[in-house]
């Protein structure tokens, strides 16, 4: 990892304890989304016998003109199901936390981090989200590899970002003075929470495009 004096690498080395959030900036969480997906349609056509490429059809169609918020609310009502829609809910539910398609970090992800803790640097992961379905992704990642050298946070485990109880933890939990972290993600709540700590925020596609111009 090298770094010039005033970029985002500089500000990340010169910090005793280093944050991550997890979706969208280790990884693109858009490959975790794609298949559960595939995992709610082909659970929904088998469980109902309906064919998988209309579900998926109308998943999409779901998707496109609804997005994800209350997407499998949607979903369900869209497929109009003999069962009662809590027991079709539960199961989609399921295929989401439980996705079991490997996921990659960012290229740049893994480097980092590894360099970071090598040089001295505590590292962490700080994510909102149902537990089962993050404690799933960190799997899926790697990240729980017992030589893996970071610790991760769940934030349900205290309050969600952004709310700052979580790298409140961290902060205590290390002992590092909130001057010297700093806290990298890719969406307001994680600088809303960095804001409340009086933690320095890096945006993650800051912090990407320095590695795309080394």
């Amino acid at each position: 990892m090298t770094a010039d004096a005033d970029g985002p690498l500089a500000l990340l080395a010169g910090k005793d304890l280093a944050v991550f959030d997890l979706d969208g900036t280790l990884y693109d969480d858009r490959t975790y989304l794609r298949a559960a997906d595939r995992a709610i349609a082909a659970y929904l056509a088998a469980a109902y016998d309906r064919s998988e490429a209309a579900v998926s059809a109308v998943l999409d169609d779901v998707l496109a003109t609804t997005g994800r918020h209350e997407f499998l609310t949607h979903l369900v009502r869209r497929l109009d199901l003999p069962d009662p829609g809590e027991a079709a809910m539960a199961g989609c539910l399921e295929q989401l936390r439980t996705v079991r398609s490997p996921l990659a970090l960012f290229p740049w992800a893994d480097p980092l981090l590894r360099d970071l803790a090598a040089a001295g640097t505590t590292v962490a992961v700080l994510t909102n989200g149902n537990r089962r379905q993050q404690v799933n992704k960190v799997a899926l990642l790697g990240l729980d590899d017992p030589g893996y050298p970071l610790t991760v946070v769940y934030t349900v485990d205290h309050r969600q970002k952004p709310a700052p109880d979580g790298l409140v933890h961290l902060l205590r939990r290390t002992g590092v003075p909130a001057d010297r972290a700093v806290m990298v993600g890719n969406d307001p709540v994680d600088q809303a929470c960095a804001a409340a700590c009086a933690v320095d925020y890096l945006d993650v596609a800051v912090l990407a495009a320095a590695f795309d111009q080394e």
